[in-house]
């Protein structure tokens, strides 16, 4: 069975949630290994400073990036592949599938890059918003299409004349 997306749009807004409110603590992991492994001077400014700064940005930014999921996913379609085309669409819809697309390559190559330089407590953050990317794009992609036809514009066998 093909990677596809939740069956409800709570399902996909909780995880994006929990995904984007999990980069704190990963973070703090993160630094606070740093500092245990002698990265950081002894006598050098606490490691609370950038936990603090993300801390401040996730939550700053939780209420802008909500109303963007709300406005992505408001005519979820339930449970689609992630492997959806975008063909037959008009260039401002393919250019938002693309740059959807682009950002879910973005997060994977960023998680592979963080297990490579030794950050794991980042990567299953990065590879858990690869995810949501490809999910919300799919979801997008169906909701803009007829409501008779699959995403590559063919009309369904059961619904043929």
């Amino acid at each position: 069975m093909p990677l596809g997306t939740p069956k409800h749009r709570a399902t996909l807004w909780v995880f994006a949630n929990a995904a984007w409110i999990a980069v704190s603590p990963a973070a703090a992991l993160y630094f606070d290994r740093q500092q245990r492994n002698g990265a950081y001077p002894v006598d050098a400014d606490s490691i609370g400073l950038p936990i603090m700064g993300i801390a401040v940005w996730v939550i700053v930014l939780l209420l802008p990036l909500n109303f963007v999921w709300w406005f992505s996913l408001r005519k979820y379609p339930g449970r689609v592949s992630l492997c959806a085309p975008g063909k037959g669409l008009g260039t401002g819809k393919r250019l938002i599938s693309v740059v959807g697309l682009m950002f879910a390559i973005s997060c994977s190559a960023a998680a592979v890059w963080a297990l490579k330089e030794d950050a794991g407590e980042v990567s299953p953050v990065f590879f858990t918003w690869s995810y949501i990317s490809l999910a919300m794009r799919a979801a997008y992609l169906a909701s803009i299409c007829e409501p008779n036809t699959t995403l590559a514009g063919h009309r369904e066998p059961s619904e043929q004349g």
